[in-house]
């Protein structure tokens, strides 16, 4: 199964390179353009399966405002979001090679991580799915090693995930219009969601196991 990931990867990288992808504005909204009125269907599968083609959802997101304007891009963003999460989560929780959860104990269990991860799984999930650029891949694949059930997880991501696509699609929008409010609001935003998350005990424990602490009772 390793084998079959590492090859989605590549192929991946390879597909990024033969469109030519660029982190602008004006490539993102002439390449959608080309397809007519499949263009936001397109996007919003790219932007499921992005993982394999290396491009992080804060570039993405931000692009499909750029492309599509605040309300395109966060219906189409949320969409595409959504379904790369459960994606990512399939793989880590289904398809995932014999002995992973031993060894994320093993590697993160001494520091009361996990322990961690148990009880504040919700409000992690929602605070960094919902926050650019806060490290969705990597909370999901801690949260894929504890009772957190497949619905449960949908549930809490797919709000979430429409709040960081309207948040990077004003971004994309007033990049594009040269719209400053727009540009300050998006800005403030994210620094008000980083805020929040550095404030979880939980998103402290993943960027920062080392310093993690048990939850207070």
């Amino acid at each position: 199964m390793a084998l079959i990931v590492g090859g989605l990867v590549l192929s991946g990288g390879a597909v990024r390179d033969y469109i030519g992808f660029e982190a602008s504005g004006e490539w993102a909204r002439n390449w959608v353009g080309g397809f007519g009125i499949w263009g936001p269907v397109v996007y919003t599968a790219l932007l499921s399966v992005r993982h394999f083609f290396a491009l992080p959802s804060s570039v993405m997101l931000t692009l499909g405002g750029a492309a599509f304007g605040v309300v395109g891009g966060t219906v189409t963003g949320s969409i595409g979001l959504f379904f790369s999460g459960l994606i990512m989560f399939y793989i880590f929780r289904v398809i995932r090679p014999d002995g992973f959860v031993e060894r994320v104990e093993a590697r993160y269990g001494s520091t009361g991580v996990m322990d961690v991860i148990e009880r504040g799984t919700p409000l992690a999930l929602v605070l960094v799915t919902a926050v650019p650029p806060a490290p969705q891949t990597i909370l999901y694949y801690l949260v894929s090693a504890t009772r957190t059930s497949f619905a449960t997880f949908a549930w809490l991501i797919l709000p979430a995930g429409a709040v960081r696509a309207l948040i990077l699609s004003v971004l994309g929008a007033g990049l594009v219009e040269a719209n400053t409010p727009m540009i300050v609001g998006s800005g403030l935003a994210i620094a008000l969601g980083l805020g929040m998350c550095w404030l979880s005990p939980t998103v402290r424990a993943v960027l920062l196991p080392e310093k993690a602490r048990p939850p207070r009772v």
